[in-house]
């Protein structure tokens, strides 16, 4: 097929090198072909029941029920590909949200640093990486 997007010709094996971002498109343009070929099989069902040329239809049946599989194998390629690029991003923008959010520790530690001298709150936060390093150790140790 064609592709008016990527302007250049595309197969199914080209689906997985195709840039996410132009997936979509592309994906559109498929979908907008194999409707066409969809029609064509539909007008091909009504010229067999004519008597035209049955070998021409036959042989252009043919034709456009093989272009309408490379489309269809196509089209399953790239949906694989957006619903995957669409789960990452799901995912990361997850992950993104989780690290934006601040446990109570953080806040403590932002109203201690606020409210407490500097040198008392030096003290602290040297006391509490004592401790942490401590019971990492401890654990490392079990």
């Amino acid at each position: 097929m064609f592709s008016k997007v990527l302007n250049r010709e595309i197969t199914a094996e080209d689906g997985d090198s195709i840039d996410i971002d132009d997936a979509k498109d592309v994906a559109n343009e498929v979908v907008n072909n194999l409707r066409a070929i969809n029609a064509k099989l539909d007008m091909y069902k009504g010229k067999a029941y004519r008597k035209e040329s049955v070998k021409k239809i036959q042989r252009d049946w043919d034709y456009a029920i093989f272009v309408r599989k490379d489309l269809a194998e196509l089209h399953q390629t790239l949906l694989r590909r957006i619903s995957a690029a669409n789960r990452r991003e799901k995912e990361l923008e997850a992950k993104r949200r989780q690290e934006e959010v601040k446990t109570f520790a953080d806040y403590f530690k932002d109203v201690v640093r606020c409210e407490a001298d500097r040198v008392d709150y030096q003290r602290w936060v040297l006391q509490a990486e004592m401790r942490y390093k401590a019971g990492q150790f401890q654990l490392a140790r079990d």
